[in-house]
């Protein structure tokens, strides 16, 4: 799914507030009817017309743009999005506008998707009253999905068909005002009054009636966790990656997850790879990447000497790269918590070292990930 914004509109009534709500977002695509707009459209980038079922342009929206507005009223919202919807974890966020230009409405993924954000931005602009109903919203509650909407968290369960149960659980216990645990692993330096958060060190989580919220990046078993427990895995984890030329990304896929399990260290939890400037046109390296949907960040030799262990530089790598490591040094060009250094795959092929990034870069990508302009 890519960050753009859909602005759908449905009849001409709702063409001018459409277009004012596309010249407010950059990174927006505006979809209209072509009879009543085809003499418009021609110098206008970025305005689309559609002629096919507008259902066809709502399946569109809906599975490749971070969010939806919908220039209509909620019922026909609503009748549009039922066949397409999912779950609250991959759902983008949608809001409706009414052709009346009264109320910008969060329909769908107010927190997750940013559907509530997106409602209330949507009423700036058109100075209109947002309407959030989402129950936590309305007491000024934090509930798990809206921390790991404004962290840039995943959730996850040690019983994953059991997830949406136990979100909607723990949703319900925070909203009647029961209390809950947070816990932060202290590897990750969470350092904010955000929550009143307790550090978690790798011990057994126990059972009890009162649900746990866990943020951390390490592998968990069932031993460690009760069932009432719902993880939250922030992007803290770095991977450096050094490689031949002509590696497979498959390879470079299968030794990276090898390596991330073998460390104790989810896969979800993964932010960026990390190499060399001479590596950008490796086509394995940039297709591992695409696959995994992270940041491939590339530094030259200049910024990568200063970390390079001088007992360990290779002068096979010099001769190649202008510097005697390519992985550890880029990993520790970031991180100061090392999870572990070079690594090797059989075949030499490749080559990995990890690292962790603290509070708050492992949530800094909010702005970014989250904002449409």
């Amino acid at each position: 799914m890519n960050k753009y914004l859909a602005i759908i509109v449905v009849s001409k009534e709702g063409y001018e507030k459409g277009k004012t709500i596309f010249e407010h977002f950059k990174n927006s695509r505006m979809f209209v009817p072509y009879d009543l707009f085809k003499h418009e459209l021609d110098s206008l980038q970025g305005i689309y017309s559609y002629k096919s079922d507008l259902k066809n342009v709502i399946r569109l929206a809906f599975y490749n743009f971070s969010g939806v507005i919908i220039i209509g009223s909620v019922g026909i919202t609503v009748r549009l999005l039922a066949p397409f919807l999912q779950n609250k974890v991959s759902d983008p966020g949608v809001v409706a506008v009414d052709q009346e230009g009264c109320f910008a409405v969060s329909v769908l993924s107010g927190h997750l998707g940013g559907g509530n954000k997106l409602a209330k931005e949507v009423s700036e602009i058109l100075t209109v009253k947002p309407v959030i109903t989402t129950a936590s919203d309305l007491g000024n509650k934090v509930t798990p999905d809206l921390l790991a909407y404004l962290w840039n968290l995943k959730i996850e369960g040690i019983e994953k068909q059991h997830v949406k149960e136990l979100l909607k659980h723990i949703n319900s216990h925070i909203v009647k005002g029961n209390q809950i645990t947070w816990m932060v692993d202290e590897k990750l330096n969470v350092t904010t009054d955000f929550i009143n958060f307790q550090l978690w060190r790798n011990e057994r989580i126990k059972e009890s009636e009162q649900p746990v919220v866990l943020i951390t990046d390490r592998v968990l078993t069932h031993k460690q966790l009760s069932k009432n427990v719902i993880i939250l895995r922030p992007k803290s984890i770095i991977a450096g990656l050094g490689c031949k030329k002509g590696v497979l990304a498959t390879d470079i896929l299968e030794y990276l997850h090898t390596n991330l399990i073998a460390n104790g260290v989810s896969p979800l939890c993964l932010k960026s790879l990390v190499s060399i400037d001479k590596k950008k046109s490796e086509l394995g390296l940039l297709e591992a990447a695409r696959y995994l949907k992270v940041d491939l960040k590339f530094f030259n030799s200049n910024e990568l000497i200063q970390f390079v262990n001088k007992k360990n530089a290779s002068e096979f790598v010099n001769k190649k790269m202008g510097v005697g490591g390519v992985c550890e040094p880029a990993v520790m060009k970031l991180c100061k918590d090392i999870i572990t250094r070079k690594t090797a795959s059989r075949d030499k092929k490749i080559t990995i070292a990890l690292g962790r990034v603290g509070w708050p870069q492992w949530a800094s990508d909010l702005v970014e990930e989250r904002a449409y302009h």
